[in-house]
């Protein structure tokens, strides 16, 4: 896992080195989300079947097959965040977020308030909370249901709430833990800022931020795993 995600930092290099080269260490940097996405995907298919073995990196030998896990994960986050997503493109200075390193991506993976807005109304920051709380208590119900199901099911929120509700305390406990490592992340982060060294603050975040979506989707996995017999998945599906 390490090697992967040093190699996140193997663009930046090209920028730094060669003409282009911040052109060309987006569009990698962009692949690698995504193969990091496909990544995330297998941990939460392994733990969903009960696999104590941690998942080796995914090799997928056909393009559909590849776009297909990416959607499984990446589909999730998209519906269960639109609202809040819809409202940052409302406000956010495109022109700006476009000038820096994955600008435009900060849209849909900075934190509830985009790194760079223009003058926004008083509502919009407690707004923009209580669209990424509704968004992470759909979210990990939203990925269970899309490995299982398939995406229409997760255009349904009716179908990913009362799976969430049949889940009980267990599913609020699990985003309760979600919410506290994101937060536990968020004030680490904060923290790294007093470090003096600009790439040792990139590589301790996006190292750590790694950390914590493993530790995210093998919880979401092990949810399905332990209630699998109060949800009956595999009854509905036959």
């Amino acid at each position: 896992m390490s090697v992967g995600v040093a190699a996140f930092f193997l663009p930046q290099a090209v920028a730094w080195l060669f003409p282009l080269g911040g052109l060309v260490a987006a569009l990698v940097q962009i692949l690698l989300v995504l193969y990091f996405a496909l990544f995330f995907q297998n941990i939460l298919e392994a733990s969903m079947a009960g696999k104590v073995e941690f998942p080796a990196w995914p090799e997928q030998s056909g393009g559909s097959s590849f776009l297909e896990s990416i959607l499984s994960f990446l589909g999730p986050y998209i519906v269960s965040f639109l609202p809040l997503i819809v409202l940052r493109c409302a406000y956010a200075n495109f022109g700006k977020l476009g000038s820096q390193g994955f600008g435009l991506i900060q849209v849909f993976l900075s934190g509830p308030i985009p790194m760079v807005v223009p003058q926004v109304p008083a509502w919009f920051e407690p707004v923009s909370w209580m669209l990424a709380g509704a968004g992470l208590i759909y979210l990990p119900m939203a990925l269970l249901v899309w490995s299982f199901f398939g995406g229409n099911a997760v255009l349904n929120p009716w179908t990913v709430i009362r799976f969430a509700l049949r889940a009980g305390g267990s599913y609020a406990l699990l985003v309760g833990l979600i919410a506290a490592l994101l937060f536990g992340w968020w004030i680490g982060v904060g923290l790294l800022s007093a470090l003096p060294v600009e790439w040792m603050r990139s590589i301790l975040t996006v190292f750590s931020l790694f950390y914590v979506l493993c530790v995210v989707m093998r919880m979401i996995g092990l949810l399905y795993f332990e209630n699998r017999h109060r949800l009956q998945w595999e009854a509905a599906r036959r």
